[in-house]
This record gives C-alpha cells, sequence and structure tokens, in this order.
C-alpha cells in the first residue's frame, strides 16, 4: 500500500547562511550553514547575468501555477500538475513549441501526470501515472506512441542516456525503500544506485532535488545532513555535503517509517528546523541552493564561491528597495534560476515609474497589463 507523499504532505499542512567553511570527512567538502544570519538582497548585486523572457504563446493554450520546471539545452517544460495537468514547451526565448494535454481514459490519455522526463535522443517525452505506468508521446507533436506498464509509484523521473532515473517509494521494508535506480526499458531490470532509500529521504526527493547538470545530474538526497550526489549511466558518486548544523532534523528522525510521518512532522516544528535543498547548481566557481527553513513555505537561499570558500545566505531576493520579495525558483534552465512572474504580481515587486529601473526591471514591467506570465532567469555571483 503506497503511502505516497504522506511526510511531505503533513509537513505542507504546517504552517542561509552565517558563512560557510568547509571541512572534511572521507575527503569530501562539507558546506556548514547557519540560517539564523540569512539577509535580503537585491538581486541586482548577487546576479552575473539576468534575462527576462517573456512567453508567447496562443490565446487557445492555458496553464495554471507552474511548481516546476524541467529543461534541456534547448527547451523549456512548464509543468501544471495540478490545475491543467498540462506540460507546456518553450524555446529558450520564450517561443510557444507545443503542450501535452490529452485528459481522459483513453488511448494516450492520462488522469494525472505524476512525473515526467524528455529523452532527447528519441525525441520522445514520457509521462508516469500511478496504476497506469509510462506513456510515450512523439516530440513536438505529443502524437500517442506506446504504453508500458509497471507496478511502482515514481516520484520523479529523468532520462540518462540508454536509461531511466527512477526515484521510488515502494516499500522493501518498513524502514527501506527501493529509492533510486536506473531503469532499463528494454530489460526490464533495475539497477540500485546504492544511495540513501530511507522512507523519509525518499517522500522529500521530489523533482527540484534533481537537477540536469550537462550529460549528468546532481541529487540533494535529503537526510540528517543532505549528501549531493553526482548520477550518470555509470553510477553515482557523492561529491559533497551541505550540514545546517543546530537545525538539523535529528538523525533518529530519518529512520522513521511511513506510519511515523506525525512524528517527523512534529519534530520538524517543534523548533527551527532546515531540510530540503533543491535547485542545486554547480559552475567552475559557484555552488548554490534553495532550502526549507522553519516551515514549507520559507524558502532560503545559499551561494558559495567554491575557490575561496565563502558563502552567502539569503532569507529572500527582491528587485527593488521596499517592495516584496520575488518566487523562489521553479527550475533551473543551464546555470540560471528560472522564477516565473505572473502580471498581477509585478506591482508587489517593482514601482510603475520606469525612471528608477533597470533595462531588465523595465521588461519586467511592461507585461504589468499582459495575461501572460515572464520567466525571471538569472546567474549568481
Amino acid at each position: 500500500m503506497k503511502k505516497t507523499l504522506k511526510i511531505l504532505g503533513i509537513i505542507y499542512c504546517i504552517t542561509l547562511f552565517y558563512g560557510c567553511k568547509t571541512n572534511s570527512y572521507d575527503s569530501i567538502d562539507v558546506f556548514f550553514i547557519n540560517p539564523d544570519d540569512a539577509s535580503y538582497v537585491n538581486l541586482k548585486n548577487i546576479a552575473t547575468d539576468i534575462k527576462v523572457i517573456g512567453l508567447d504563446f496562443p490565446d487557445t493554450i492555458i496553464f495554471g501555477d507552474i511548481e516546476h520546471i524541467k529543461s534541456t539545452n534547448k527547451k523549456i517544460f512548464l509543468y501544471d500538475q495540478y490545475q491543467t495537468n498540462s506540460i507546456t514547451v518553450f524555446d529558450e526565448k520564450g517561443q510557444f513549441i507545443s503542450q501535452l494535454k490529452k485528459i481522459g481514459k483513453g488511448p494516450g490519455e492520462y488522469s494525472s501526470i505524476d512525473a515526467f522526463a524528455f529523452d532527447e535522443k528519441n525525441d520522445e517525452l514520457i509521462i508516469f501515472e500511478m496504476g497506469r505506468g509510462f506513456k510515450f508521446y512523439s516530440f513536438p507533436e505529443f502524437s500517442y506512441l506506446r504504453d508500458y506498464k509497471v507496478n511502482e509509484y515514481f516520484l520523479n523521473i529523468e532520462v540518462i542516456g540508454d536509461h531511466l532515473l527512477t526515484v521510488s517509494d515502494t516499500e522493501i521494508t518498513e524502514t527501506k525503500c527501493k529509492g533510486v535506480e536506473l531503469f532499463n526499458f528494454n530489460s526490464g531490470e533495475y539497477i540500485n544506485l546504492g544511495l540513501p532509500g530511507n522512507p523519509v529521504t525518499i517522500d522529500l526527493s521530489h523533482p527540484n532535488t534533481i537537477v540536469r547538470h550537462d550529460n549528468q545530474y546532481i541529487y540533494a538526497s535529503p537526510g540528517f545532513t543532505t549528501n549531493i550526489y553526482q548520477i550518470s549511466e555509470k553510477g553515482s558518486n557523492i561529491i559533497s555535503k551541505v550540514d545546517f548544523g543546530e537545525f538539523n532534523i535529528p538523525k533518529e528522525a530519518w529512520s522513521f517509517t511511513f506510519d511515523q510521518a506525525m512524528d517527523f512532522r512534529t519534530i520538524f516544528s517543534s523548533s527551527p528546523k532546515a531540510t530540503w535543498v533543491q535547485n542545486v547548481i554547480i559552475d567552475d566557481l559557484h555552488f548554490s541552493f534553495y532550502y526549507v527553513f522553519k516551515n514549507i513555505f520559507n524558502r532560503y537561499f545559499a551561494v558559495c564561491n567554491i575557490n575561496s570558500k565563502k558563502c552567502h545566505d539569503y532569507s529572500g531576493i527582491y528587485l527593488h528597495d521596499n517592495f516584496e520579495v520575488i518566487p523562489y525558483p521553479s527550475g533551473v534552465f543551464r546555470d540560471y534560476y528560472i522564477s516565473i512572474i505572473y502580471p498581477e504580481f509585478i506591482e508587489d515587486i517593482l514601482p510603475e515609474d520606469k525612471e528608477t529601473l533597470k533595462y531588465w526591471q523595465i521588461e519586467i514591467n511592461n507585461h504589468r497589463n499582459s495575461e501572460k506570465p515572464v520567466l525571471l532567469m538569472y546567474k549568481l555571483i
């Protein structure tokens, strides 16, 4: 019996950084975080490059709030899981390409999209629906090609070479799930990657914990300390850890079963705790990510200089003094974070007076009376 999202759901119902230093055990860099010293920051002070991408799509195309974005080197996939059950695809300039929206019970139709991935090699979009397995669609037409039945539930899927990277909360024992594996459609075989498979860790391993980085993936595995893994077809290796010190959720909580979800919630809410590292970006100079602190709605942000070993922590990013912070990113594109800005929200983050604005702020403001959202993309110092 699946207890999918039970722990995450309970946390959701409840209502970085003092600095960063590196230590080493087992020759792995450990970044120590203190969320208490986080501050608000203007985006212009921490970004090396800022882009505003207006989304151009036909009036017949509708999608709701986008919780998650996936991307390839040239395509951006907006995933509306809860309102329109659709995946809408744009190119890097914001031009509409196509939308998958085939809701129903017939061949090639689905009731929900619980996870999805794009196969660049074969130009196919793969979706997973609990109880019905995988469906494959041609791209960009989204013509139905075939299905593949499995008796699993996957929280996330990604394509790696000829394999599918899967995150499954199927229980092996009360304290262990199948977890993170590579799946081969041709043989039907799974290759376990030997990563933590305890129920709490896997239940928090949602799409934003896995981010594409070139031809590999970076996985932030939740736990007492967050292990950062690099995953490829050849396997996985740990590359760093994030340690929240006194704000770590105690070790014993990470060994809880799904039936102990209420106990996990109590520990998380009883005093300030930090966890759930998401949207990790690693380049030659920087290591950055978002995470939750105190409650599920409180997204903090950290950016570290890999060479100097210095980190800065932020409790929110704003575009203009005395205005609200921007939404936390829904995903990444190459080395850019992507926040979706809806027109009705622009008045909360920017003034109307264009004389005080930067060129990219003016681009956002130009969409104030539009009905279409824009993508705010930024690289960090």
